[in-house]
């Protein structure tokens, strides 16, 4: 490894040289269009251990940067080997981002960590990141789906398709990462691929290629990956920061960020910064946070990189790239060191899921004169429901998915055309959407677009509405009175008698005609007339008597709307009448053309019982009176039929 620290500074000129070369010929160009390594103005490496070397970087305007060199040991060290064990747990902790992956060492402690991270947000945010056809094509939680391969120097290794990508393995049949960058852990030699004179595989499918793990042409040995934070600065090193500063292409946070844009996401947050610890301005309450909302934390330590996924207190549960147990979880205190390497940094991506526009809404439709206040527009199917996003519910409430509703923008015009449409609303919730500012009779049509965070829909096909122009209000009821006998009402009756009859039976409310409903035994018999309830007259009045010989629960009046029963009346003793009584019944909620009020009596076989109906009408008002006019007498033997 003492090898290493001249060996970087030589690799970045000797690469420069061998590019423009014919000896590497077609394979240089392949690496150059994938990531080209920058040129700094000064750099000095110090080796710190055997698995953890610094690079001491100053820019050409004199910002200072270090660079962490961690090429973390493919095995626990023996030395350590008692503490690890006191520090591992069986119980899934609270706390804990549940059901987190766990892999083993392969190809890179830092790619293999970046890989547990982007399996965790496969299985439930982001199910883009892994694209093979194990398991369904959801990342597994251990690396044990796929066989293990050895290398020239007969060290055995898990495949991994998320870590590096291997020929043969998950359907591959091409060289990928370990044929072309591999040679043995800690080799500092030329990659395959340079030396062999093959071109370079493209990037794809595996997180380490993009966080220039083991490759050669970046200065990273087999096994490390260099990260970039301030040298004195506590504040983070963003991506912007790096692609500022040239050395984008080199640092392993940056190539986390370039893999998840490759899956297809967008990145939010994308930086390394030293912990709090290491005179940094991450703290423990920050890790906290982010477990919190459900994101793991890349955790650098001196010579080792491991993820951080839950907590509890100061003392934090990691993976540490040796166990592909998930049961198995692991622990450190925050600030504190891991198989005697101290917690130096942390590198953090986060992504967000690009999603897609809702379809358009369905079913629009613009009352027609049904309110002398609005024009009420309502739709239908938005595709509300046809896009998700993935989020993940925290903590030991695993991964899970959350629709997200739309809102809608309502739109009207004059013409049936949407050219010079006026947006009427903007975020509304849902359907309906009430235009109180159009002008009573005039006519317009209407559209409706449904958004979310991805943008709008197309806009949907439109419906024409008008406003009621403000009258004094009509009784909508044609022959209210019954004045002109069977006119403008259905009737019917299971015994055959004539429901509107003059008052030689009762005396009439007003008039010489009035309803009769029931007055014999088993008798149903409905009267009803269909009209517009309008929402400036939505109050139903009519007047009434009822008469009973009978107990309770046998003999019923209903009142309904469009055959839904809006009132019922138990006609028995308790509900006789010794006069006219006025009702009131509230239909707003039945606004609109052709409704169909009806009157209904049901008798059963004991007494029969009897309700009589009188000037039907429908008013803006609720209000009552206990005006009672002259001959509301009831005639002897008029309850029942034929006497």
């Amino acid at each position: 490894m003492e090898a290493l620290s001249p060996f970087k500074t030589f690799l970045s000129t000797l690469m420069a040289v061998l590019i423009s070369l014919t000896l590497i010929g077609s394979a240089g160009a392949a690496n150059l269009a994938q990531a080209e390594p920058p040129q700094s103005s000064s750099s000095q490496i110090e080796v710190i251990s055997p698995y953890y070397s610094i690079e001491h970087l100053t820019t050409s305007d004199g910002t200072q940067i270090t660079g962490s060199i961690i090429s973390g040991p493919p095995h626990p060290l023996p030395e350590f080997q008692a503490q690890r064990a006191a520090s591992m747990t069986t119980i899934e902790p609270e706390g804990s981002l549940a059901n987190f992956p766990s892999y083993s060492w392969v190809f890179g402690c830092s790619s293999v960590s970046g890989a547990m991270i982007a399996a965790w947000y496969d299985r439930g945010s982001y199910p883009n990141m892994y694209a093979g056809p194990t398991n369904g094509g959801v990342m597994p939680l251990t690396d044990t789906s796929w066989s293990t391969w050895s290398d020239g120097s007969g060290e055995t290794y898990p495949n991994n398709p998320l870590v590096a990508s291997h020929n043969g393995v998950d359907g591959r049949t091409i060289k990928g990462s370990i044929e072309d960058y591999w040679i043995s852990n800690n080799s500092n030699a030329l990659d395959p691929y340079l030396t062999g004179g093959w071109s370079e595989h493209a990037w794809g499918d595996a997180i380490g290629d993009y966080m220039k793990t083991s490759q050669s042409a970046y200065g990273n040995s087999d096994g490390s990956t260099t990260f970039y934070t301030w040298r004195i600065n506590p504040e983070p090193l963003t991506c912007a920061d790096m692609v500022n500063n040239g050395i984008s292409t080199m640092d392993g946070t940056y190539g986390r960020k370039l893999f998840y844009e490759a899956r297809g996401y967008t990145v939010t947050d994308c930086y390394n910064q030293t912990t709090n610890n290491n005179g940094g301005g991450f703290t423990l309450a920050d890790y906290q946070a982010e477990i919190d909302a459900g994101h793991p934390v890349m955790l650098n330590l001196e010579g080792h990189t491991v993820v951080g996924f839950g907590y509890d207190g100061s003392t934090i549960y990691i993976r540490d790239t040796w166990d592909n147990n998930p049961a198995n979880t692991y622990t450190m205190l925050w600030g504190g060191s891991y198989e005697g390497m101290q917690l130096l940094s942390v590198s953090v991506v986060k992504a967000n899921v690009i999603i897609k526009p809702p379809s358009p809404p369905t079913g629009i439709s613009a009352s027609d004169g049904a309110y002398t206040d609005r024009i009420r527009v309502s739709w239908g199917g938005s595709g509300n429901f046809e896009y998700k996003i993935y989020l993940p519910l925290i903590l030991n409430g695993g991964l899970g998915s959350t629709p997200e509703a739309p809102f809608f923008e309502v739109y009207r015009n004059s013409t049936n055309s949407t050219i010079g449409a006026i947006k009427l609303a903007d975020h509304h919730a849902a359907s309906p959407y009430d235009d109180t500012s159009a002008s009573p009779g005039a006519t317009y049509y209407y559209w409706v677009k449904a958004c979310n965070s991805g943008g709008c829909s197309s806009y949907s096909a439109s419906d024409s509405g008008y406003r009621q122009v403000t009258t004094p209000p009509t009784n909508p009821f044609l022959n209210p009175g019954f004045e002109e006998g069977p006119t403008a009402w259905s009737q019917s009756s299971s015994n055959g008698w004539d429901l509107i009859v003059t008052e030689s039976y009762v005396s009439a409310h007003s008039g010489s005609w009035l309803a009769w409903l029931g007055g014999g035994y088993n008798e149903v018999g409905l009267l009803s007339q269909t009209i517009t309830i309008s929402a400036a007259a939505p109050y139903l009045y009519f007047w009434y008597r009822a008469y009973s010989l009978n107990t309770c629960g046998h003999d019923y009046f209903r009142v309904a709307v469009d055959s839904t029963n809006i009132y019922n009346m138990d006609l028995c003793d308790y509900s006789n009448t010794d006069h006219w009584a006025m009702m009131v019944l509230d239909l707003s909620a039945y606004v609109g053309l052709n409704k169909t009020v009806q009157f209904s009596i049901n008798t059963e076989n004991f007494f029969g019982s009897s309700l009589f109906l009188d000037d039907v009408s429908m008013s803006a008002s609720a209000a009552t009176t206990n005006m009672q006019p002259v001959g509301t007498e009831l005639y002897p033997g008029a309850i029942f039929r034929g006497k």
